[in-house]
């Protein structure tokens, strides 16, 4: 199961917004018999602030890492959302 929760946050409110959601989340998958794997979710703090405010996400008492890029459908985002790293991928691979 593949899922990307997103919640835009301006406030300590979204970031518990954004808990809830995951709770919600994990409640769902496990009434499905869908396990999530803690160690394959990330987390991508998207901001082009120098200061990026790096809140901390648990599933099932387990902190997800925060990474400054993901790879998704093959492609390379990074927290700045610039393409940079992808075309470097991409050309290395050339």
């Amino acid at each position: 199961m593949d899922i990307k929760p997103v919640k835009i946050e301006d406030r300590n409110l979204d970031t518990i917004a954004l808990q809830a959601d995951l709770v919600r989340i994990v409640d769902w998958s496990l009434r499905w018999q869908l396990r999530l794997s803690e160690s394959k979710c990330k987390i991508l703090h998207i901001s082009n602030r120098r200061n990026n405010r790096n809140a901390f996400y648990s599933i099932e008492n387990h902190y997800l890492e925060s990474v400054t890029s993901i790879r998704d459908l093959g492609y390379t985002i990074t927290s700045d959302l610039k393409f940079s790293q992808h075309c470097n991928l991409i050309s290395a691979k050339a």
